[in-house]
């Protein structure tokens, strides 16, 4: 019999590894952004870090995101 879509929870595995992809391509697009704009204004490296610690903030907001989501049930 199958499951019914609405009742059947996702994959524990799908959960974690979307998070960690967020999580790297947040992180990854924040150093490059920083990276671009320091050799752009000459101001190495003080974008690269500040683009990738906003990076690492990113992800970890669309980590707690998934989270509450998972939490409600959606």
């Amino acid at each position: 019999m199958p499951e019914n879509p609405e009742t059947r929870q996702p994959n524990p595995w799908s959960l974690a590894l979307g998070a960690g992809t967020d999580i790297v391509v947040c992180v990854l697009v924040g150093f490059g952004a920083g990276t671009w704009l320091d050799k752009r204004l000459g101001s190495a490296p003080w974008l690269m870090l500040a683009g990738t610690l906003l990076g690492i903030v990113g992800g970890l907001v669309q980590l707690v995101k998934a989270a509450g989501k998972r939490a409600k049930g959606a």
